[in-house]
């Protein structure tokens, strides 16, 4: 559990979906009944590793199930654990009644005191086991940013894919079923750093410019992702420890990282204050800091400036075109970017009707100043979805796409129309019986 940055308690659910298949009576939509034999594995095996595991079953139906647990180590322990339950299972019995699941596993943040399961965590985690292979695990990237460096299991890089009901592509990994250690490079071996970047401190004395200090983090996090030589915890992840207390070296070791880049902001009027800073998570030492001041119509140049003196400092081989990325100045006016960012702050701060329409009018009053911002429509195009969700049905699926053709038309590379932007949709995919996932819900809720 943490706090945001407006001090409002927030948790992460890991949910898990899994079904059985190989046995083609186990998704026969004239089939009514649970074979007894899943029935008795689910009593002998799947059910006792769940509550192990600390997680619990939220639904289950035929051969499928959706289950919560409090963490991905958890999650991801309990799946490999159940993967290899079964192949000693299947050992025992005729190769036509063998039982092969299929997982995926995804997470999201709600407010701490919520019941609610997102649908968006649930659809994903739902798309990802079904185009996981027999037997497999896939999982998405924020989850294998959590579980790569607590967890001694190989992990790979299975591409991004457009789940069905979803728009944009998610990038995802494949688990190893077996238990050696880690080997393929993933955990950061082939990079020359790692580093996270915490949310920069707001200085202003002002609540309301909290959209600044969050949205030069999200650009220097953007940035110093584009080189090949540094790894960079993923902007979910840190700011998940916003606010944290930890020491840097406890930190450090829970992030599997080297550095730590701290700062703060501070608004006077139309100048910025920054001051940053680079540790050392192992000795907790100091080993570059620097201030910086700006007119906050040079913010493109200063987060270009922040950008490339970390570089430096981390002394990293970059590439010609990586160092063209860093030292790119946006086109566009200050006081759209600025419109943007109190948009991003409006959707980061909850998912209340309020905030995603406060988030939409800022993303659009950004549009209105600089037509052709791709990541302002996609901004719309993700309010959109988080409003279906809430239950607004006066937005329709169709501004959804249509923001997020725009987006996509003006910048093929933007981050936020392919992966982040992954609007929330109701999965209505039939499974067993021809039930849809919200079908299933309300029965089992019932």
């Amino acid at each position: 559990m943490y706090r945001n940055v407006s001090g409002t308690e927030r948790r992460l659910r890991i949910v898990l979906a899994a079904s059985a298949g190989v046995a083609p009576y186990l998704f026969d939509d004239t089939v009514s009944d649970t074979p007894l034999e899943l029935t008795e594995c689910q009593s002998a095996i799947i059910e006792p590793l769940i509550t192990q595991a600390g997680g619990h079953i939220l639904m289950a139906f035929g051969g499928a199930f959706v289950a919560e647990f409090v963490s991905v180590v958890n999650a991801v322990s309990f799946a490999i654990s159940m993967q290899q339950a079964f192949e000693a299972h299947n050992d025992t019995v005729p190769e036509d009644r063998r039982l092969i699941f299929r997982v995926g596993i995804d997470l999201w943040d709600t407010a701490a005191g919520s019941k609610e399961i997102s649908d968006e965590c649930v659809n994903v985690a739902i798309g990802l086991h079904a185009i996981a292979k027999p037997g497999g695990i896939l999982i998405t990237e924020t989850v294998f940013q959590h579980a790569r460096h607590h967890l001694s299991f190989d992990f790979e890089d299975a591409g991004k894919h457009r789940l069905t009901e979803t728009a944009g592509l998610i990038p995802t990994y494949r688990v190893a079923n077996g238990t050696s250690p880690q080997s393929n490079g993933l955990r950061g071996d082939h990079f020359q750093a790692s580093l996270v970047v915490l949310p920069f401190v707001n200085m202003s004395g002002d609540p309301e410019q909290n959209y600044l200090s969050d949205g030069i983090t999200d650009d220097i996090i953007a940035r110093l992702s584009k080189i090949s030589a540094l790894y960079v915890v993923s902007r979910d992840v840190a700011f998940s420890y916003q606010g944290s207390t930890e020491v840097f070296s406890q930190l450090a070791l829970k992030l599997g990282v080297q550095y730590l880049l701290r700062g703060s902001v501070k608004k006077l009027g139309d100048r910025l204050l920054i001051n940053v800073t680079l540790i050392d998570g192992h000795t907790q030492a100091q080993i570059w800091a620097k201030p910086y001041t700006f007119e906050f119509h040079g913010i493109f140049e200063l987060q270009s400036f922040i950008s490339g003196d970390i570089a430096d400092a981390l002394h990293l081989k970059v590439l010609p075109k990586e160092r063209d990325t860093l030292n790119r100045r946006s086109t566009y006016s200050s006081e759209s970017y600025r419109f943007y960012l109190m948009g991003r702050s409006y959707f980061n701060l909850s998912h209340t009707r309020r905030s995603l329409s406060l988030a939409r009018q800022m993303f659009q009053r950004a549009l209105e100043i600089g037509p052709h911002y791709a990541a302002a429509h996609a901004g719309i195009a993700d309010c959109c979805a988080h409003l279906i969700e809430a239950g607004d049905f006066s937005v329709t699926t169709s501004e959804i796409l249509d923001h997020s053709e725009r987006a996509l038309a003006i910048d093929s590379s933007l981050a936020e129309a392919h992966a982040f932007q992954r609007p929330r949709i109701t999965y209505n995919r039939p499974l067993r019986g021809g039930r849809s996932l919200l079908q299933a819900r309300h029965h089992l809720a019932a």
